[in-house]
């Protein structure tokens, strides 16, 4: 059992509480899976997302991203690595930022906490919020020992990208779930689930 009892995996949503938007494609998902998943609604968990734009005011969930950022592995001093189109290649040092010392890129904030991703006009700057939310629900997710879970944006209706990219219909995707979960080898660590058998990295 993944989900309290219910044989399907967790399903964590990422939402920005803010966004009214947000809210309802929360509401309309839960109606989606009430209607094609096994346990309904009962496996979807609603997860604040990660929002750049509030660092700056001590939100936004950057305690979080620090958390579990520097729980990854530490990139070895004098190593280069790239960190992005504005600033090209670094090498790490002792004194460098524990988000280039753990290869968090997007979690870099400049001195006032605002995230140098997501200043006006930088081309990724819906990318570092999507990314570390995804990011840190994989963490918890590990953290709690959960064997397999699902993330989802607030719009990932069945009908909208597992209908046109996986050619399956709404009520075959708990299913096809169930059945890469029993495939994979057992060493997985993520799965595509709109590659299907090719997305298992």
């Amino acid at each position: 059992s993944q989900s309290g009892g219910c044989p399907f995996p967790e399903v964590n949503v990422i939402v920005i509480s803010d966004i009214d938007a947000d809210q309802d494609r929360f509401k309309r998902l839960a109606r989606e899976y009430d209607e094609h998943v096994p346990c309904g609604h009962k496996v979807l968990r609603k997860v604040r997302g990660v929002n750049p734009q509030r660092w700056p005011q001590q939100d936004g969930r950057y305690v979080d991203v620090e958390h579990f950022g520097r729980q990854l592995p530490e990139v070895q001093t004098g190593t280069p690595i790239w960190v992005g189109s504005h600033r090209g290649i670094v090498q790490i040092t002792p004194s460098s930022p524990w988000w280039f010392k753990h290869h968090l890129n997007y979690a870099e904030k400049n001195d006032v906490g605002e995230s140098t991703w997501a200043l006006k006009g930088h081309p990724f700057d819906h990318h570092c919020g999507c990314t570390l939310s995804h990011f840190i629900i994989w963490m918890d997710a590990r953290a709690r020992g959960l064997k397999a879970a699902i993330v989802s944006e607030s719009d990932g209706f069945l009908e909208q990208w597992w209908t046109p990219y996986v050619h399956g219909r709404p009520g075959e995707y708990a299913g096809v779930v169930q059945a890469l979960l029993e495939e994979a080898p057992p060493d997985w660590d993520i799965i595509f689930l709109d590659k299907g058998k090719m997305g298992v990295v």
